[in-house]
């Protein structure tokens, strides 16, 4: 139990530290770019807990042990770190421009009122809470509560996945005929419909 809590523990660090660099990342390159990419590189994102949450299936319905699991994982993750390192320590993106000092103010970005960080942040905790409930327990509800094997409940995150895939890979799309606030309150109508209908 200790070796998993100190595994689960160090996944979480590695995790949370990796989220930060590749949407800071994903930003610098929307920039460079010009266009919206961002959305489609959260798809990639999903893509890649569609194929965990595919190889977890197989793993169970193979019987096989988690200790092998994961250091099967390991090794995968590891090698495509490595194939990938190279190209993200050579590329560079121009950083966001930030004004000078003696800039003219018509020409400064206007600053957002101390409340809209506030908004988008409890708006994002909120989105994030929903996505890692889901996320995190569930494999659990459906093996536990509803009596399921474990490659069901793999396979419930798989097909979670698959959703956000398709979803994220239409909100570039989506954007260039809806608003930010527009897909917001949008997304947020098709959740509340679909709450209701569960």
């Amino acid at each position: 139990m200790a070796q998993l809590t100190t595994v689960l523990v160090l996944l979480g660090a590695a995790s949370g530290t990796l989220d930060v660099a590749m949407n800071t990342a994903a930003i610098n390159f929307q920039v460079a770019v010009g266009r919206h990419v961002l959305a489609r590189l959260h798809g990639g994102y999903s893509l890649g807990v569609l194929a965990g949450a595919g190889g977890g299936a197989v793993a169970t319905h193979l019987d096989v042990s988690v200790g092998t699991h994961f250091a099967a994982v390991a090794a995968l993750l590891s090698a495509l770190s490595l194939v990938a390192a190279p190209g993200l320590v050579r590329q560079t993106w121009p950083a966001l421009v930030r004004p000078a000092a003696g800039q003219p103010a018509a020409e400064r970005p206007v600053r957002p009122a101390a409340r809209l960080p506030m908004t988008v942040g409890l708006l994002a905790v909120t989105c994030l809470l929903v996505e890692g409930l889901v996320t995190d327990w569930s494999a659990l509800l459906v093996t536990r509560d509803l009596g399921a094997g474990a490659t069901h409940g793999a396979m419930t995150l798989a097909l979670f996945s698959l959703a956000m895939f398709i979803s994220r890979s239409c909100g570039d799309a989506a954007l260039g005929r809806l608003t930010e606030p527009q897909l917001l309150v949008t997304a947020a109508v098709v959740m509340l419909a679909v709450k209701h209908r569960v």
